[in-house]
């Protein structure tokens, strides 16, 4: 296969495959929903850098809410707000709350469904990359911030 030039042109070319959606009917026909038919990395790094933040917020709000309830966890909705059209609160507390109302409308599991479970799997493997190289670069950041110094970046996961 012949290469080509390296451009920004050919790249955006490549990168159209990220326009790609899908329409999906959920409970029988009664909502639909827009869905992305492929992941772009760049929300997968918005998806991780939301989960450590809504975790924080909640651990500091006290919360006892079970956001695990079902089966669902905090990155399966994230994954929801990224790659659908279904509008999510930004507030951790108010996602929440949404949540649950997803549970009981009982479609939310629907969604998590109709999401492309290639795509899924892959941002799944590179947020547990992330979660596995995280002490690393969390005490990189520390010792630059104790001596001022500019080290070398370990990678926090590669999609």
């Amino acid at each position: 296969m012949a290469s080509k030039k390296l451009t920004i042109s050919a790249i955006k070319k490549d990168n159209s495959k990220f326009n790609e959606k899908m329409t999906v009917q959920i409970k029988d026909g009664k909502y639909e929903i827009i869905v992305n038919k492929y992941f772009k990395k760049t929300d997968a790094s918005k998806l991780l850098g939301d989960y450590i933040t809504i975790t924080e917020q909640l651990i500091e709000s006290g919360a006892s809410i079970d956001i695990t309830s079902n089966d669902i966890f905090l990155f399966h909705i994230l994954l929801i707000k990224y790659m659908t059209n279904v509008p999510l609160p930004e507030d951790g507390l108010e996602l929440v709350a949404y949540i649950q109302e997803l549970i009981n409308a009982e479609v939310l599991n629907e969604i998590i469904l109709a999401l492309p479970k290639e795509e899924v799997e892959k941002v799944e493997a590179w947020i547990n990359d992330s979660f596995k190289n995280m002490p690393q670069v969390l005490e990189l950041m520390k010792q630059q911030q104790n001596f001022g110094l500019e080290q070398e970046v370990i990678p926090v996961g590669n999609i």
